[in-house]
């Protein structure tokens, strides 16, 4: 059998339409292969991070890097993929080093302000290779999209056995 699933309104209509046909196990089977799916996009942003840092940094960004993901149930399925990397003064921003910029403090060095007093570690943006979340998710996505196609067939095959 082929089915043909071509815009947004039409899977809403073909997920409505297996989630009837398959039962309770249609969420269960669903919500595990997303949640794999997601793991997998997490586990590559992890795993390719090491990449993008300055060389030294690598060990301890990899150290403090962490990737979580989270089911979405309302309105429709899906996963959230959070990527977060801790460091001495709060998280890092993730959207900055997507844009290639690693801001970090400059130790041993200090400038004097305005009103005469010293200022210790002024900070200081370095340029890193961008693409520190996309990249890594476009080479994840087709192991990501085979964990939903595994969980959509053991749907199919549910749907196949009740008929």
């Amino acid at each position: 059998m082929l089915v043909t699933v071509s815009g947004d309104a039409t899977c809403r209509a073909f997920a409505a339409a297996c989630e009837k046909a398959a039962g309770p196990d249609f969420g269960k089977h669903m919500d595990h292969g997303l949640m794999q799916a997601g793991e997998d996009i997490g586990q590559a942003v992890v795993t390719a991070s090491p990449i993008y840092m300055p060389s030294g940094y690598e060990a301890v960004f990899l150290s403090r890097v962490r990737a979580k993901s989270e089911l979405i149930r309302h309105p429709g399925r899906g996963v959230t993929v959070t990527v977060y990397a801790g460091s001495t003064k709060g998280r890092r921003d993730v959207r900055r080093l997507e844009e290639g910029q690693l801001r970090h403090p400059v130790y041993g060095r200090y400038r004097r302000l305005k009103n005469g007093a010293l200022y210790k570690n002024p900070w200081r943006v370095t340029r890193i290779r961008s693409g520190f979340f996309s990249e890594p998710v476009h080479f994840a996505a087709p192991r990501a999209f085979k964990r939903l196609d595994v969980a959509l067939g053991n749907v199919l095959e549910q749907i196949g056995k009740a008929s």
